[in-house]
């Protein structure tokens, strides 16, 4: 994991398999983008929903993080 302050924003690197960009400013993550391009072979999968079996809710008031995609699915298979 790398966390980095530039000016007031804040950026998160977490390179696990894969790599996932988390940051205040989308101009951050664009250039963060385009430095990984030039140095790496890699495929952009746009926004992540799920991490480590923890949904991403985005709504008008920030994010939220739910399991109950997981529960429901658990659920139907009983």
């Amino acid at each position: 994991m790398f966390v980095k302050q530039i000016k007031i924003n804040y950026m998160i690197l977490y390179l696990y398999v894969n790599i996932m960009i988390f940051c205040t400013n989308i101009q951050v993550i664009n250039i963060t983008k385009s430095f990984l391009s030039k140095n790496f072979d890699k495929k952009d999968l746009d926004l992540v929903n799920v991490i480590l079996g923890i949904k991403l809710l985005k709504n008008s008031n920030g994010f939220a993080l739910t399991h109950s995609h997981d529960i429901e699915k658990n659920i139907k298979n009983i």
